[in-house]
Protein backbone atom coordinates (compact mmCIF):
# COMPACT_ATOMS: atom_id res chain seq x y z
CA UNK A 1 0.00 0.00 0.00
CA UNK A 2 1.44 4.03 -0.35
CA UNK A 3 1.41 6.20 1.47
CA UNK A 4 -0.38 9.17 0.73
CA UNK A 5 1.55 12.25 0.01
CA UNK A 6 0.66 15.94 -0.50
CA UNK A 7 -1.00 16.77 -3.72
CA UNK A 8 -1.90 20.20 -5.71
CA UNK A 9 -5.69 20.87 -6.99
CA UNK A 10 -4.34 19.83 -11.08
CA UNK A 11 -2.82 16.53 -9.79
CA UNK A 12 -5.88 15.39 -8.17
CA UNK A 13 -8.31 16.66 -11.40
CA UNK A 14 -5.21 14.57 -14.06
CA UNK A 15 -5.82 11.57 -11.07
CA UNK A 16 -9.46 11.70 -11.43
CA UNK A 17 -9.47 12.13 -15.01
CA UNK A 18 -6.69 9.19 -15.03
CA UNK A 19 -8.59 6.77 -13.14
CA UNK A 20 -12.20 7.87 -14.98
CA UNK A 21 -10.56 6.63 -18.32
CA UNK A 22 -9.27 3.58 -16.99
CA UNK A 23 -13.08 2.29 -15.77
CA UNK A 24 -12.03 3.51 -12.31
CA UNK A 25 -9.18 1.05 -11.70
CA UNK A 26 -8.15 3.19 -8.29
CA UNK A 27 -5.54 0.11 -7.57
CA UNK A 28 -3.58 0.96 -10.77
CA UNK A 29 -3.91 4.99 -10.78
CA UNK A 30 -2.86 4.65 -7.05
CA UNK A 31 0.11 2.91 -8.15
CA UNK A 32 0.66 5.40 -11.23
CA UNK A 33 0.42 8.42 -8.62
CA UNK A 34 2.21 7.13 -5.82
CA UNK A 35 -1.06 8.08 -3.69
CA UNK A 36 -3.42 5.85 -1.37
CA UNK A 37 -6.24 3.97 -2.98
CA UNK A 38 -8.30 5.53 -0.54
CA UNK A 39 -7.26 8.94 -1.84
CA UNK A 40 -7.93 7.87 -5.17
CA UNK A 41 -11.19 6.37 -4.45
CA UNK A 42 -12.38 9.53 -2.11
CA UNK A 43 -11.63 11.82 -5.13
CA UNK A 44 -13.55 10.03 -7.59
CA UNK A 45 -16.73 9.62 -5.67
CA UNK A 46 -16.43 13.23 -4.82
CA UNK A 47 -15.64 14.24 -8.37
CA UNK A 48 -18.44 12.37 -9.41
CA UNK A 49 -20.63 13.88 -6.50
CA UNK A 50 -19.75 17.16 -6.96
CA UNK A 51 -17.77 17.65 -10.47
CA UNK A 52 -14.53 19.42 -10.19
CA UNK A 53 -15.11 21.78 -6.87
CA UNK A 54 -15.23 18.56 -4.92
CA UNK A 55 -11.29 18.35 -5.51
CA UNK A 56 -10.55 21.69 -3.76
CA UNK A 57 -8.71 21.05 -0.41
CA UNK A 58 -11.16 23.89 1.82
CA UNK A 59 -9.50 22.42 5.22
CA UNK A 60 -9.60 25.26 7.32
CA UNK A 61 -11.22 27.72 4.80
CA UNK A 62 -14.09 29.04 6.13
CA UNK A 63 -17.31 29.56 3.92
CA UNK A 64 -18.60 33.39 2.63
CA UNK A 65 -21.77 34.62 4.60
CA UNK A 66 -24.04 34.02 1.38
CA UNK A 67 -22.52 30.59 1.25
CA UNK A 68 -24.05 29.50 4.17
CA UNK A 69 -27.34 28.54 5.13
CA UNK A 70 -29.82 30.29 7.40
CA UNK A 71 -28.80 27.30 10.00
CA UNK A 72 -24.94 28.04 9.57
CA UNK A 73 -25.55 31.95 9.35
CA UNK A 74 -27.81 31.18 12.66
CA UNK A 75 -25.05 28.95 14.70
CA UNK A 76 -22.43 31.05 13.73
CA UNK A 77 -24.15 34.32 15.08
CA UNK A 78 -24.68 31.42 18.13
CA UNK A 79 -20.87 30.91 18.35
CA UNK A 80 -19.88 34.71 18.56
CA UNK A 81 -22.68 35.46 21.51
CA UNK A 82 -21.26 33.10 23.40
CA UNK A 83 -18.08 33.90 23.28
CA UNK A 84 -19.03 37.13 24.08
CA UNK A 85 -21.15 35.95 26.78
CA UNK A 86 -17.89 33.65 28.20
CA UNK A 87 -15.57 36.92 28.11
CA UNK A 88 -18.01 39.00 29.84
CA UNK A 89 -18.76 36.37 32.55
CA UNK A 90 -14.50 35.98 32.92
CA UNK A 91 -14.72 39.82 33.61
CA UNK A 92 -17.26 40.01 36.09
CA UNK A 93 -15.78 36.98 37.64
CA UNK A 94 -12.27 39.02 37.88
CA UNK A 95 -13.40 42.05 39.31
CA UNK A 96 -15.31 40.07 42.18
CA UNK A 97 -12.29 39.13 43.04
CA UNK A 98 -10.28 41.91 42.93
CA UNK A 99 -12.73 43.58 45.07
CA UNK A 100 -12.38 40.69 47.58
CA UNK A 101 -9.29 41.35 47.51
CA UNK A 102 -8.97 45.18 47.88
CA UNK A 103 -11.57 45.28 50.02
CA UNK A 104 -11.61 43.05 53.31
CA UNK A 105 -15.48 42.03 53.99
CA UNK A 106 -16.78 42.66 57.08
CA UNK A 107 -16.52 39.06 58.14
CA UNK A 108 -12.79 39.50 57.76
CA UNK A 109 -12.97 42.35 59.68
CA UNK A 110 -14.79 40.57 63.02
CA UNK A 111 -11.99 37.86 62.60
CA UNK A 112 -9.29 39.66 62.55
CA UNK A 113 -10.69 41.35 65.63
CA UNK A 114 -11.48 38.27 67.42
CA UNK A 115 -7.64 37.43 66.74
CA UNK A 116 -6.04 40.52 67.87
CA UNK A 117 -8.83 40.40 71.46
CA UNK A 118 -6.97 36.38 71.76
CA UNK A 119 -3.94 37.77 71.36
CA UNK A 120 -4.30 40.41 74.01
CA UNK A 121 -5.73 38.29 76.21
CA UNK A 122 -2.48 36.06 75.98
CA UNK A 123 -0.05 38.98 76.11
CA UNK A 124 -1.86 40.92 78.92
CA UNK A 125 -3.97 38.39 80.86
CA UNK A 126 -6.66 40.43 80.30
CA UNK A 127 -10.70 39.33 78.97
CA UNK A 128 -11.53 42.65 77.30
CA UNK A 129 -8.43 44.31 75.06
CA UNK A 130 -8.65 48.15 74.97
CA UNK A 131 -5.70 47.85 71.92
CA UNK A 132 -6.34 49.74 69.17
CA UNK A 133 -4.28 49.19 66.08
CA UNK A 134 -2.50 51.49 64.64
CA UNK A 135 -3.84 53.14 61.24
CA UNK A 136 -1.48 53.41 58.60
Amino acid sequence: MTKGRKTTYEERIEIVKYCIEHQNNYAETAQKYQVSYQQVYSWATKYEKNAVEALLDKRGKRKTETEMSELEKLKAQNKLLEAENRRKQMKIDFLKKLDEVERPTIKSQQVNKIFLNIICKFMYHKKTCSHKPKSI
